[in-house]
């Protein structure tokens, strides 16, 4: 369940919750090859974050997003995504406490996840959208690469509008 405040008071916090989980299961789709790749999904949404600062102006400027009250309440979600093991399917589902622990056993989430996980892994934020839920922004991080996507719903499917930003590989 998640909560929402915003100035815009016809949001549909249902809808919301139904747009996150199908394009949360559409971005999973869309990384077929990474995803059939790698052996674990981390759900530790915190390590793979944009500043602020440039986060605001990425939805500002992709996302479209006019309400600010709307737009700071995007950003305060996006660490609120939590995968479920029905996503993943076979994939080993790693929970954001075992991230911790490992970070500080291994003093670096890159050493730990590497001895867990030696086929690689995939983590997502949760995915932002603009006031009437027609496009969304979400980070995909993985085998060796991060991502910044801009999503656009067409004929009521998430489909991959552009990359935003994509890091060098590792």
């Amino acid at each position: 369940m998640f909560t929402t405040l915003s100035c815009n008071h016809n949001f549909d916090h249902a809808q919301e919750d139904t747009e996150v989980i199908e394009l949360v299961t559409q971005v999973l789709r869309d990384s077929t090859k990474d995803f059939q790749q790698a052996g674990c999904v981390v759900n530790y949404p915190f390590m793979i974050l944009p500043d602020n600062m440039k986060l605001r102006e990425t939805l500002k400027t992709h996302l479209q997003i006019k309400d600010i009250g709307h737009l700071e309440n995007q950003i305060e979600k996006i660490r609120e995504l939590t995968i479920s093991a029905e996503l993943v399917g076979q994939k080993r589902l790693i929970d954001h406490t075992k991230v911790k622990e490992g970070i500080e056993v291994q003093s670096g989430f890159r050493n730990w996840i590497r001895q867990i996980c030696p086929a690689g892994y995939i983590a997502l934020s949760r995915p932002l959208f603009n006031e009437n839920f027609s496009k969304a922004y979400i980070v995909v991080d993985g085998l060796g690469q991060q991502e910044e996507r801009l999503y656009t719903k067409v004929s009521g499917s998430w489909t991959l509008e552009k990359v935003i930003y994509k890091s060098p590989p590792e």
